[in-house]
């Protein structure tokens, strides 16, 4: 059984119906797709940002739980995110907080990331990561 970390941006796509997303179904449908803890934050604080009701937010909620296992920290989880944040910083890089959750929840299960933000992942160790090449804004 194959699994993925699938990153905010991607479960923003699927959840809008968002063209960018046919890139990434395929991928999404062939593995056991999960989110780290981050990410179901992230959502949440989009919903609330944007003033949604609670319909929405539930239709929100509803669709992670149908198509989402949530990744919760752990040491090994925290382990990787020092280790990302150390390696973005000896590169001159910034890895934002959020995306280091992300990223960590992939690099400590050594499964891969479909994210389509290869800019804020590309370039950490240990991480694959799944992309579309021919990205649309």
């Amino acid at each position: 059984m194959k699994f993925a970390v699938i990153d905010t941006d991607v479960v923003s796509f699927a959840f809008r119906g968002d063209d960018r997303y046919s890139f990434y179904r395929p991928v999404v449908e062939s593995t056991v797709p999960m989110i780290s803890f981050m990410t179901y934050a992230e959502m949440r604080h989009g919903a609330l940002n944007r003033n949604w009701g609670e319909r929405r937010t539930n239709e929100l909620l509803t669709f992670i739980e149908n198509h989402f296992a949530i990744i919760q920290s752990d040491k090994s989880m925290a382990d990787a995110w020092a280790m990302l944040r150390d390696a973005a910083t000896r590169a001159g890089r910034v890895l934002r907080t959020a995306d280091g959750w992300v990223a960590a929840a992939a690099v400590s299960r050594d499964i891969p990331l479909v994210s389509n933000n290869e800019k804020d992942f590309g370039y950490l160790p240990n991480l694959t990561l799944i992309t579309d090449p021919a990205k649309r804004p």
